[in-house]
């Protein structure tokens, strides 16, 4: 495989940080960390939600695992192929896989495991709270170098979206 690219890692980081402030006790975020899925196979995603404890003798299986995500670059034909078969014989609920040459996001949920292709935002099944404007997420920082548009924004229990504060937004550009 390849190195990761600036690209990669950037979206990565954007995501790992959005999870984490959005966690709130409710799951943890690992990031290219080995998760098991069998005895032989212990793949190391880009991005895992999965849910809180100790884990001194094994990494998260599939049912602790409520999503992973994959960033891809160079890997799309395998990471929409062995990758997804992968996981979805080992019973993981939720896999997306960010397809950042087309700058949209394929997803797929158990157990039927259709290929939903989204471009504008996306919320994992388990947290549809949690909203990522995919059209932000993509932007590429503009010449200026001092684009930092906010990529998420959290539903409140009446459906109706509500702003976070700047401190709690995900943002991009230069820090």
């Amino acid at each position: 495989m390849e190195p990761i690219g600036p690209w990669h890692a950037n979206i990565g980081d954007i995501l790992s940080h959005l999870f984490n402030q959005q966690a709130r006790g409710r799951f943890r975020v690992r990031v290219q960390y080995p998760i098991n899925l069998g005895q032989i196979s212990q793949p190391q995603p880009d991005l895992v939600l999965y849910r809180p404890g100790i884990w001194r003798g094994q990494h998260p299986g599939a049912a602790d695992i409520s999503l992973v995500i994959e960033i891809s670059d160079t890997s799309l034909a395998f990471d929409l192929g062995e990758k997804l078969a992968l996981y979805k014989s080992a019973g993981i609920q939720e896999y997306w896989v960010i397809d950042l040459k087309a700058r949209q996001v394929h997803c797929f949920v158990a157990p039927a495991y259709r290929r939903q292709t989204l471009s504008d935002s996306i919320s994992p099944v388990e947290w549809p709270d949690i909203r990522i404007d995919l059209t932000e997420l993509s932007r590429e920082r503009g010449l200026s170098g001092r684009s930092s548009p906010s990529v998420v924004t959290v539903r409140a229990d009446d459906g109706k979206e509500k702003p976070t504060p700047a401190t709690d937004r995900a943002r991009l550009g230069p820090h």
